[in-house]
């Protein structure tokens, strides 16, 4: 923690302890006064008055000092670190041994042109930092929606997915270029990007910086870790950079499964009748009534054996 913060945080509670204070000194002096009649005594006023101004200066002169640039005990300006990017991945596979991969580019995207909509608009929001969290269980095609909404915004973002021997770098990045940041698997992560976000919460300039958080679901104690929900003041920062609530993914349509279905078999160089595509949509969802892209593909692969 900087000396700013610090201040802050005195600062803060003075002006809540002066605050409680001078209520206090009234609703006594109310009671005094009906019960004796008496006039009650003017210092306690001004000593409670007297340290919520002083908390309220400190605390307001600590988050103006955010905004301005450090001093070294000589007065002289400290120039901020220079900027550096981060080492993104954006993986490529395109072998038929990968096909279920999230990475396989071979199969044509399938739906989920109303999530990329809503995920560029997350990262056009006006914030310098915004972070969202989207869930759903294992083979909805979280990973997948995420690589083709990192491809498409790498055309004027650094965008990918963010290793974890590189992580520890995000909490001071100072990008040179807005950057679309990746979080997969975010719950065996939670406590580190609790402290990412936080830091990064506290950006007022800069290049933009999108962070896409993955996970299974929003609930459980890692959540909660993410959220600082154990720091009260530093959560409402948190929670005031968060885009949206997190947004649970679901499965395809049945037409999209079909479609699905058929990319499948195009790229396996086998045709498909009508009838064995609703057959096999069909076994899809016997196996997964969610629709979960992952399982359609697998019944495709192993057909004969789905039926």
């Amino acid at each position: 923690m900087n000396g700013r913060d610090l201040a802050g945080r005195i600062g803060g509670s003075l002006a809540a302890l002066g605050a409680g204070g001078l209520l206090a000194v009234v609703i006594t002096w109310a009671y005094a006064s009906q019960a004796a009649q008496k006039t009650w005594p003017l210092w306690p006023y001004l000593l409670c008055a007297g340290i919520l101004l002083v908390g309220a200066v400190t605390f307001f002169a600590a988050r103006l000092g955010h905004s301005l640039p450090l001093a070294d005990p000589n007065g002289a300006a400290v120039k901020e670190a220079p900027a550096h990017s981060l080492d993104l991945a954006l993986p490529v596979q395109e072998s038929a041994d990968t096909l279920l991969s999230f990475a396989n580019t071979a199969i044509a995207k399938v739906g989920r042109d109303g999530e990329l909509a809503e995920l560029t608009a997350f990262l056009e929001t006006d914030k310098p930092f915004a972070w969202w969290l989207w869930t759903g269980p294992a083979g909805v095609g979280k990973s997948r929606l995420a690589i083709e909404f990192a491809r498409r915004a790498s055309t004027s973002w650094n965008a990918g997915f963010l290793p974890e021997p590189g992580q520890e770098s995000l909490s001071d990045l100072r990008p040179a270029a807005p950057t679309l940041v990746i979080i997969d698997y975010a719950a065996s992560r939670s406590r580190w990007l609790s402290d990412a976000i936080f830091r990064l919460s506290q950006r007022d300039r800069g290049p933009s910086i999108r962070l896409l958080i993955l996970e299974r679901s929003d609930s459980g104690p890692w959540w909660d870790t993410v959220r600082r929900l154990h720091r009260m003041e530093e959560s409402f920062e948190v929670l005031a950079t968060m885009h949206k609530p997190p947004r649970p993914l679901g499965g395809l349509s049945r037409d999209e499964l079909r479609t699905l279905i058929t990319e499948v078999a195009t790229f396996a160089d086998s045709r498909l009748s009508s009838t064995d595509v609703e057959d096999i949509a069909d076994h899809a969802e016997e196996i997964d009534p969610d629709g979960r892209p992952l399982f359609g593909s697998v019944c495709r692969l192993c057909s004969t054996g789905c039926r």
